[in-house]
C-alpha cells in the first residue's frame, strides 16, 4: 500500500481498478528486489535474536534491525531463570537483561537496532510523559540511546505550542495528533 499509493483496504479487499492493480504489481517488484527480511517469533528469546542477527549479518550483511517489540515472552523468562539457577524472577529484571543484550547485539554486530514497547495506562490517562511510560520496566529507558514517546496531545500541551506558534506569529489550521 505505501510503495504503490492505493489504499490497504482496496488491496485486502481485491477492490482495484486497473490502474491501481497495475501499481500494486509494480509496488510488489519492488519490494522482492529490496533487502528487506521479516522474522516472526512471538516466543523469542535472548539467544534466538543473537542466533538470527547473526545469520542476518553474516549472509545478508543487514545495517538496521527492527524489534517490534520488547515484551515478557515465556521463552525469556524460562531462558532468564535458566542462567540466573532459578533466581527470583521479576519482569523488570528479565526486560532490562534483554535491553542490555540488545545493545551488546548492536555493538558485537555493528548494526543499527530500533526496538518499540508499549506504554503504559497510567501514561496514557494521566498524561504521564518520563519513564513511568514504558510498559514492564522503567529501567528500560536508561539503557536506550535514544527515546521517543509517542502521544495524542493532551490539552495542556496543545495550549503550549499555541503560546509558542502566536509568539513567533506562526499560524497554523493543522493539529498535531
Amino acid at each position: 500500500a505505501t510503495i504503490s499509493g492505493v489504499a490497504e483496504n482496496k488491496i485486502k479487499d481485491c477492490n482495484l481498478s486497473k490502474d491501481e492493480d497495475e501499481r500494486v504489481q509494480e509496488a510488489i517488484k519492488i519490494l522482492g528486489n529490496t533487502n528487506l527480511f521479516l522474522e516472526h517469533n512471538a516466543n523469542f528469546n535472548v539467544s534466538y535474536l543473537w542466533q538470527i542477527i547473526e545469520h542476518y549479518k553474516k549472509n545478508y550483511d543487514v545495517h538496521s534491525i527492527g524489534l517490534d517489540y520488547i515484551e515478557l515472552t515465556s521463552a525469556l523468562i524460562a531462558e532468564f531463570t535458566s542462567n540466573t539457577r532459578g533466581m527470583g524472577v521479576r519482569e523488570d529484571q528479565i526486560l532490562l537483561d534483554l535491553s542490555k543484550n540488545i545493545k551488546n547485539i548492536a555493538e558485537d554486530f555493528d548494526v543499527f537496532m530500533m526496538a518499540f514497547t508499549q506504554t503504559t495506562d497510567e501514561a496514557r490517562r494521566d498524561g504521564v510523559r518520563d519513564q513511568r511510560a514504558v510498559k514492564g520496566a522503567r529501567s528500560l529507558p536508561n539503557k536506550a540511546d535514544v527515546g521517543i514517546v509517542s502521544f495524542e496531545p493532551t490539552k495542556r500541551e496543545l495550549e503550549k505550542i499555541d503560546v509558542i506558534t502566536k509568539r513567533k506569529g506562526l499560524v497554523s489550521h493543522k493539529f498535531p495528533n
